[in-house]
């Protein structure tokens, strides 16, 4: 009898250890696809606003914008990622 309990306890386990991977891989494809929107908004933006400005009409000054680029994506997709899904604590 022990053992059948043993048994359905680690079925129960396995079955959560499942759905947490499920779940943790729906919050890192949505983190995927934030990032893309992010990095197209940018460049939008940088198309829209920058490109035929007096900013683009300066080499040093454009090259600098263009190379903070990255880390401004990387910090607004930091800023706004999705949070994990949180373990589940032991209430007992």
């Amino acid at each position: 009898m022990l053992e059948k309990e043993k048994e359905a306890v680690e079925s129960t386990l396995e079955g959560a250890k499942a759905a947490v991977k499920g779940a943790v891989a729906k919050v890192e494809s949505k983190a995927v696809a934030l990032e893309d929107r992010i990095d197209a908004a940018v460049t939008a933006w940088l198309v829209e606003h920058i490109h035929g400005s007096p900013v683009s009409q300066n080499t040093e000054a454009y090259n600098h914008l263009y190379r903070s680029l990255d880390a401004l994506k990387a910090r607004l997709a930091a800023d706004i990622k999705p949070a994990a899904p949180a373990a589940a604590e032991d209430k007992e």
